[in-house]
């Protein structure tokens, strides 16, 4: 793991799979530097002046980092979280094979048809010989509440068909399609416990401006409320945050100002995570 997803090598004979990823001074670490490049014999008002610049000129610029994984995280509806907490383990077995099937076949299709860039500014997108991934379960949100969910960490190197050289994956064609794997999982991981179970499933309503999700008919909306502190908690910050910007502005905020204004983006530490 430390070979792989730490540096970009190969795990077992330790060699490079292409170019190893680019190393990045920390943002300190760079103001340190640029601040010990000013005169030693500058006033003491004009040093503080002069450092004053520095910091702020850090803190508007853009930094690249290299990015060595992708995490996709592929979480079961809440009913079925909340089914599988207090059951016996047979039921609860049934369930995370049924969610590990799905999250396998979601990933068969990415791992097929994700590319990869190849010649002059990655003009060319060319198919890789599938995806090296670790995928780590879990059984409960942040909150505490019961909620499985799986990360799969996709170390970000390919192996190119045309040529077998090792390059980074393209992956602005791994999120574009995010919602439509996410939507993909909830089918199968639906179907799944259908087949095993015959439990059946409904639409539930879930406010203005949001889809419908698919929910386990045999487990009521009301117990599943009961365990999702973590979004009541976001929700809660949301309103709170858009209380704050109608304050400041006279009028709700529009959707790119939710997005940009520090108000809006008042959220618990750990914001949403990737497609489900």
């Amino acid at each position: 793991m430390a070979r792989l997803f730490g540096t970009g090598h190969d795990p077992v004979t330790d060699a490079i799979l292409g170019r190893e990823y680019a190393k990045t001074a920390s943002k300190a670490d760079t103001l340190a530097a640029q601040v010990s490049k000013l005169p030693a014999d500058l006033p003491d008002a004009t040093q503080v002046v002069r450092i004053d610049a520095i910091e702020a000129a850090g803190a508007t610029a853009s930094r690249r980092t290299p990015v060595a994984r992708f995490d996709l995280t592929f979480s079961v509806p809440k009913s079925v979280s909340v089914l599988w907490a207090p059951s016996g383990a047979a039921t609860q077995r049934q369930i995370v094979r049924a969610h590990h099937a799905a999250v396998t076949a979601t990933l068969d299709p990415i791992a097929r048809d994700v590319p990869t860039r190849i010649g002059a500014h990655g003009a060319a997108r060319v198919p890789v010989r599938g995806l090296v991934a670790a995928a780590f379960g879990h059984h409960d949100s942040r909150a505490g509440d019961p909620q499985r969910h799986t990360h799969v960490t996709i170390v970000n190197r390919v192996q190119a068909v045309t040529d077998d050289r090792w390059r980074t994956l393209d992956g602005q064609s791994l999120y574009a399609a995010a919602v439509a794997r996410s939507d993909t999982y909830d089918l199968f991981v639906a179907d799944n416990i259908a087949r095993a179970s015959g439990l059946t499933w409904e639409m539930r309503k879930r406010g203005r401006a949001r889809n419908p999700p698919r929910e386990l008919a045999a487990v009521p909306h009301h117990l599943s409320v009961e365990f999702l502190q973590r979004s009541a908690a976001i929700t809660a910050a949301k309103d709170g945050a858009i209380a704050a910007f109608v304050a400041d502005h006279g009028r709700r905020p529009t959707g790119p100002q939710a997005g940009r204004n520090r108000h809006c983006r008042s959220t618990p530490s750990g914001g949403p995570t990737g497609p489900r």
